[in-house]
């Protein structure tokens, strides 16, 4: 990733340079054209003669004949009606060829000082932008970003995330990391979801639905497991100071789910209690041999797996008119997680 953002960075960089360049190779080329084309006019200027009329000699042009004028000869006549020298007439016509220039000077003494004080500023307004733009963050691409932070496991805005790599770890691991997460003492009140992430070829990327249960050695249906999408959500539940985990499922055809769900439940709770924290030693022992059976909890359907005791430890139910599936230990979760995706605007569609 450095890597990538020191060559941006260097071809942003070459690009300024280039441009800069550019930019100032055509300033220059204006200030030339205009200063040839100045000595162009001063150099015109040096080829065109003036006389002053009233100096030149009145004469009856009438009783004059006619004749082809040239230089020489008015030259020649000016001196000789004034006496005036040559030197003299070629300091008149200095003084008149100069006239225009002194003007000039007279409001602008020093012109080329402004071109120069203006290339100058132009030179230092681009070195500037040129720093100012290499040394600015680059803008990291969509690959990029899908890489570094991969979209939320989630279907609404939860309390808290939490963040679980399981690359490189085994089955017992795994799920061993999950249930420490879930069942955390110091998670905040509310819904905390957790982000099941492996490396990729791009960055960290969201592990699927199905890849998740295989790694945990779950005998999740196909029927569910094709039915449910690639959209979940595993989470806890904190209120009162106690910890209610759960999984949630998005519902694509809830009679399949429904189906499968009903020949997962031999295997279900084997394949959670590790996620779940969920003891089956001693006198739940004999949990995994009981059945579910249909329980009315919060005006929801749902089957239940109970102790012998009587204590709930598994339900599942669907939500929201059968589009989203719930499993969890406890009631609690119910209320708030409907609640929450009935109300608040879904991340993903």
């Amino acid at each position: 990733m450095r890597y990538k953002f020191f060559v941006f960075i260097n071809n942003k960089t070459v690009l300024c340079v280039v441009s800069s360049f550019f930019i100032f190779k055509i300033f220059l080329t204006l200030h030339f054209l205009k200063t040839l084309s100045k000595r162009c006019r001063n150099e015109s200027k040096k080829h065109v003669y003036y006389i002053d009329m009233d100096e030149l000699p009145k004469k009856d042009f009438k009783k004059v004949a006619p004749s082809i004028r040239t230089f020489a000869s008015d030259m020649a006549d000016a001196v000789r009606g004034k006496q005036a020298s040559v030197a003299t007439i070629a300091h008149a016509e200095q003084k008149k060829n100069y006239r225009g220039d002194d003007i000039i000077r007279a409001l602008d003494p020093h012109p080329h000082r402004k071109s120069l004080v203006v290339g100058i500023a132009i030179v230092v307004l681009l070195a500037g932008g040129i720093i100012y733009y290499a040394k600015s963050p680059a803008t990291p691409s969509l690959k990029e970003l899908a890489g570094v932070k991969p979209a939320p496991q989630t279907f609404f805005i939860p309390n808290t995330y939490k963040d679980i790599h399981i690359e490189g770890f085994i089955q017992e691991q795994i799920v061993g990391g999950i249930r420490d997460v879930l069942i955390d003492p110091t998670l905040p009140d509310g819904i905390t979801n957790l982000q099941i992430l492996e490396k990729g070829s791009v960055g960290d990327v969201g592990v699927g639905v199905g890849r998740l249960f295989i790694l945990i050695d779950s005998h999740m249906p196909s029927q569910v497991s094709r039915n449910v999408g690639k959209d979940y959500m595993i989470g806890s539940y904190k209120t009162a100071g106690s910890s209610y985990p759960f999984i949630l499922f998005r519902v694509s055809s809830y009679s399949n789910v429904f189906s499968g769900m009903y020949a997962w439940e031999r295997d279900l709770v084997n394949d959670l209690s590790g996620l779940f924290n969920i003891d089956t030693r001693g006198v739940r022992a004999d949990l995994p041999t009981k059945s579910f059976i249909d329980k009315t909890i919060k005006n929801h359907d749902a089957r239940v797996l109970s102790d012998s005791a009587g204590a709930e430890i598994l339900i599942y139910n669907f939500l929201l008119n059968n589009s989203y599936l719930l499993i969890t230990t406890n009631d609690a979760p119910i209320t708030e997680l409907e609640t929450r995706l009935a109300h608040i605007v879904p991340l993903s569609p």
